[in-house]
């Protein structure tokens, strides 16, 4: 369960998501065509509600939606990302050799799953809200002040999904990298406390399928 809002990190304009998905490749979280495909058609909230506008779609970054009911969702990946800065983290504070190379572990031997991870709103909530915040950023004019608007999912939404691994040496490091998520947690503003999340083992009977 996500313990703090969570901001959404797709582009509403198609150029700017056909960027997206080229910069996401470029810093080693690969796809394949057909996972590309996927995400490039993959709807969002300006797909599903007519009073968003030309304007807001280029200005604002949205959550994946399910075609078929418009339910937000993850993807996959973005649980490899997150696993991957919490390797990077204990490996700065452990001197565990086992990490060295926390990328090609997280890349190679692991498989969260499904592809997309349905996002459950809280008990009586049924929208999601927008939040904007000022971002300085350099310009061939100077430093600017930006205003960025992104999708919020609320603090209290659950997700479910399960992860593979090809060793059993993995497991207690998962475990860690997942606990770590009560300090940083998903998507933008992680290091604001945006995304942060606890987590609980599925019980028998409460396993996802692939």
């Amino acid at each position: 369960m996500f313990t703090e809002d969570v901001l959404g990190t797709t582009p509403g304009d198609k150029e700017l998501l056909k960027d997206y998905v080229v910069q996401q490749m470029l810093e080693e979280q690969p796809r394949s065509e057909e996972e590309q495909k996927e995400e490039m058609e993959a709807t969002t909230r300006v797909d599903h509600d007519e009073n968003l506008d030309d304007e807001m779609r280029k200005n604002t970054t949205f959550f994946p939606r399910i075609p078929e009911d418009g339910t937000p969702f993850l993807w996959n990946y973005q649980t490899k990302g997150t696993l991957k800065e919490a390797g990077k983290a204990m490996r700065i504070a452990t001197s565990d050799k086992f990490l060295s190379n926390y990328k090609k572990l997280v890349d190679l031997l692991i498989f969260p799953y499904p592809r997309r991870v349905p996002l459950i709103l809280p008990e009586g909530i049924t929208e999601t809200t927008f939040l904007e915040r000022p971002v300085r950023a350099p310009t061939p004019q100077g430093e600017r002040v930006f205003i960025l608007r992104s999708e919020v999912i609320p603090a209290g939404t659950t997700a479910r999904f399960g992860i593979s691994f090809l060793s059993t040496k993995l497991e207690k490091y998962i475990r860690k990298w997942l606990d770590y998520g009560r300090l940083h947690g998903y998507l933008q503003w992680r290091n604001g406390g945006y995304g942060t999340y606890a987590w609980r083992e599925l019980s028998e009977g409460e396993e996802v399928t692939n």
